[in-house]
C-alpha cells in the first residue's frame, strides 16, 4: 500500500490561516473535500472529515460559528422534509456537521443550513417562509458580514440573495409546497426560468473575477484550494460588475475573466 500523500494536518491549519480565518469568525462553508487529495496518516472517512472540522473549530473558537448548507431541495422534488433526519445532499462535510449533536438546523425545506456556535438560534427559523427574504439565513448572514469559505467550490448559494437585492431580470419568486415535519407549508424561492438555459446559474466567472481582483484570499491545499471572502466584499464585487454585465452570474455571460 502506498504511503504517498498530498498534504498534512498542519497544512490544513496553515492554509486556513492564510485565507484570513481567525478567532470569533462566523463562516458559511461550501465544500468538496475529495479534491484536496490524500491526507497524511488518515485513511477512514470519519477521521478525514473530522480532521477538517476540528481544524476549523480550533481557529474560530467557541465564540465563532460554523455554518454549512444542508440543502435537500425537498419541495422541489415533491418530497417531505424532516429537519432531524432528512440527509443533506451537499457532500460529506455538510452531512458530518448536520449529524453532530450540537448542530442546529434551520427550518427551510429546500435550503436548510446547520450551524454550530453562538449564532445557531439566530438562524434557526425563517418566519416568512421565503428562502431569500430579509428574514432568511442568507439575509441575516449578509447583515453580520460573515465570511464565505469555499473548499474547492465555485461561488456560493448566497449569490442568489445578492441577485434578489440587485433585482435581476432572469429570476422570479416562485412558490413551492409540501410537508415540513408533517405540516403542510408553502415556501417562496427566487428561482430561475426553466427552459431559458442562458439564464441558468454559472458561478465560474465571478469566482475568477474575485480571485483576479484579490477581493478574496486564496490558499492552496494539496491538489485543491481554499477561498475566503466576506459577504460584503462578495456582494460589492458582484454589484459593481453586474452593472456592466447583467448576465455575469449566468450561462449567458459572454465576458471572459
Amino acid at each position: 500500500m502506498s504511503n504517498s500523500f498530498d498534504y498534512t494536518v498542519n497544512d490544513i491549519k496553515n492554509a486556513l490561516k492564510k485565507t484570513g480565518l481567525k478567532n470569533k469568525d462566523n463562516i458559511f462553508l461550501h465544500s468538496n473535500l475529495g479534491f484536496f487529495g490524500k491526507l497524511k496518516d488518515i485513511n477512514k472517512k470519519y477521521h478525514f472529515v473530522e480532521t477538517f472540522y476540528n481544524e476549523i473549530r480550533n481557529i474560530i473558537g467557541k465564540d465563532g460559528s460554523l455554518i454549512v448548507p444542508t440543502f435537500t431541495y425537498s419541495f422541489f422534488n415533491k418530497k417531505p422534509f424532516f429537519k432531524k433526519k432528512t440527509p443533506s445532499v451537499m457532500g460529506i462535510f455538510s452531512e458530518h456537521v448536520r449529524k453532530k449533536k450540537e448542530a442546529i438546523r434551520s427550518n427551510d425545506p429546500n435550503f436548510s443550513i446547520s450551524c454550530i456556535g453562538p449564532l445557531s438560534e439566530k438562524f434557526r427559523y425563517n418566519t416568512d417562509y421565503n428562502s431569500y427574504s430579509e428574514k432568511s439565513f442568507f439575509s441575516l448572514f449578509h447583515k453580520i458580514n460573515g465570511k464565505i469559505l469555499n473548499f474547492n467550490f465555485p461561488g456560493s448559494t448566497i449569490i442568489h440573495y445578492y441577485e434578489k437585492l440587485l433585482k435581476v431580470s432572469y429570476r422570479f419568486d416562485k412558490t413551492f409546497s409540501g410537508y415540513n415535519n408533517g405540516k403542510f407549508e408553502k415556501w417562496v424561492v427566487f428561482s430561475k426560468y426553466l427552459g431559458k438555459k442562458n439564464t441558468y446559474h454559472n458561478p465560474f466567472p465571478i469566482t475568477k473575477l474575485i480571485e483576479k481582483s484579490k477581493a478574496a484570499k486564496v490558499a492552496s491545499l494539496g491538489k485543491g484550494k481554499i477561498l475566503c471572502i466576506t459577504s460584503k466584499q462578495f456582494y460589492d464585487c458582484i454589484k459593481k460588475e453586474i452593472k456592466l454585465n447583467k448576465f455575469l452570474l449566468t450561462l449567458g455571460n459572454k465576458k471572459n475573466y
